[in-house]
């Protein structure tokens, strides 16, 4: 889907999707919450990984959300156009968590992480102390480095980043779209500095 600006206004379709999305998960999630504070034992009752799984899908809507405003340069660039650096760049623009940590880069990390834990298990027992560290580096191990700047690793990791990035013992997904918006904001005004006319 498209964006489009009139003047200072933005109606973006695919954010509002996000919204949605992330309130429906919220919901889950403020569910587990008060169960957490009433168990004697979240993680035998299981409320952890239920916790995780949704943070996880969180971090996965906010990453196809990424993809949806990559989409609005790269379409009019061409299709010999290789969009790999320029989404890279754009992954390190502001707002940042701290110092020069950007929290699109820490979205798109965590989601995946998420989607891919799975099949990294060598490197996730690797940091486990389970086994010995392979040398050559994988792009799961670039991932997990990226992320380690943010929490230590350790189990329910989608749940230590987003509470990380959020600054609150019981996170919501949705109080970072705040950010995701500031984050949109800025590639756009980047664009508009570099261009004479704006792509969308």
């Amino acid at each position: 889907m498209v964006f489009i600006r009139v003047k200072n206004q933005i109606a973006d379709s695919d954010l509002g999707l996000l919204e949605r999305h992330l309130t429906m998960l919220d919901k889950e999630i403020s569910e587990i919450h008060t169960s957490v504070r009433a168990s004697r034992d979240p993680e035998s009752d299981g409320l952890y990984d239920t916790g995780e799984y949704f943070f996880g899908q969180g971090f996965v809507a906010m990453q196809r959300y990424q993809s949806s405003v990559f989409g609005q340069f790269w379409i009019r660039e061409g299709f010999d156009f290789d969009p790999k650096p320029k989404r890279e760049a754009f992954l390190d623009e502001p707002p940042y968590w701290s110092g020069d940590k950007a929290v699109a880069r820490v979205i798109h990390a965590a989601a995946n992480y998420w989607k891919h834990t799975d099949e990294w298990w060598r490197t996730t027992w690797d940091r486990e102390g389970g086994l010995e560290t392979e040398p050559k580096k994988k792009e799961s191990d670039y991932t997990l480095d990226r992320l380690e700047t943010v929490a230590p690793w350790g189990p329910y990791y989608c749940s230590n980043i987003l509470a990380a990035l959020t600054k609150t013992r019981e996170p919501m997904l949705s109080e970072l779209v705040p950010q995701i918006v500031d984050w949109r904001d800025g590639l756009i005004r980047l664009h508009d500095r570099h261009e004479d006319s704006c792509p969308i």
